[in-house]
Order: structure tokens, then sequence, then C-alpha cells
């Protein structure tokens, strides 16, 4: 295998585009044929996220306006803000639960190349594409990545923030 695929960047960037495809295909058909949430929404993200989107949308030429928004989007120090924003676009096509946890689409494609950058620097490239696999078929990362909840986010970012430590020579 490895020197079927030695280097040969399309063939790993169309490996782990399978396994996103897979895993959003099947988010996707879960939840349309879903008739219930899979966790409730109980720290309000899905309406923290369209009370985002307005406030961008609100969003006028004036020194008031703009710092309502930005007093709405950063004020408040619980949550971070990347990920309502990050969600936010989704609302402005169909204001859906479901079109807005597809965001997670993102983060999973996040946390699927960072978690392959690790194997890969760390062991070679097929445990770089089997750790990603493996990630992908985690119990938690599958059902978290159909909930629209900050976990997921933060997974991708740790997976993220820890893959370029491990380039570093010294690391």
């Amino acid at each position: 295998m490895a020197n079927f695929m030695k280097d040969n960047k399309i063939q790993i960037f169309f490996i782990l585009f399978i396994i996103l495809l897979f895993h959003g295909l099947n988010n996707y058909h879960v939840l349309t044929k879903s008739r219930y949430c899979l966790m409730p929404d109980e720290v309000h993200f899905f309406a923290r996220t369209a009370e985002t989107l307005q406030a961008l949308r609100d969003i006028k030429l004036n020194l008031k306006s703009i710092y309502g928004a930005y007093n709405h989007i950063f004020g408040d120090s619980f949550k971070p803000p990347l990920f309502f924003i990050t969600a936010s676009p989704f609302l402005l096509f169909i204001a859906d639960k479901n079109i807005v946890i597809m965001s997670n689409f993102i983060y999973f494609a996040i946390l699927l190349f960072a978690t392959y950058g690790i194997g890969k620097k760390l062991y070679g490239l097929e445990v770089g594409i089997l750790s990603s696999f493996l990630v992908s078929m985690f119990p938690t990362v599958f059902a978290l990545s159909r909930v629209f909840m900050v976990d997921f986010a933060l997974a991708a970012m740790v997976a993220l923030t820890s893959a370029p430590p491990c380039n570093c020579t010294r690391f």
C-alpha cells in the first residue's frame, strides 16, 4: 500500500473525502427521516444562532448598529462566538434545525484532516488514513455530528491545534 499511495495527495484527499461524504450523507439521511431530536437544545444553541444571524443582518453603517451587533456576538462570555457565526450562513437559506446541524460538516472535515495530519506525521501515511477513519467511527464523534452543540466544534479545534506541534522537529 505504501508504494501505491506514496505521497499521492489526490488519492489521500479522495479517501478522506469519501469518508466525509459518507458521514455527510448519513447525517442528512438520519436528520431528515428522524421524527425526534437526538438531544434537546437545553442551552438554546439554535436560538442563539438565529439571533446571531439576525444581529448580522441588522448591521447598518452607523456606530450604534455595529456596536450592537458586536456586543450581541461577542458580549456573552459563556458561549464562544465562532460556533454560532459558522452556523449562521446556513440559516440564510432555510430556518431549520437540521440544516444548521449540517454546519458540523465543516468541523467534521477539520477533525478528519487534522487527525490525518497527526497520524501521518507521527507514524506514517497508512496510520494517518486509518486514524482518520477510526476517529470518524467513534460512537461519540458519530453521534455528536448529528447534534447542534459546541462539543463537536471543540473536538475539531483541539485536533486542529494539536496538529502543528506534531510537525515540529523537537516535539
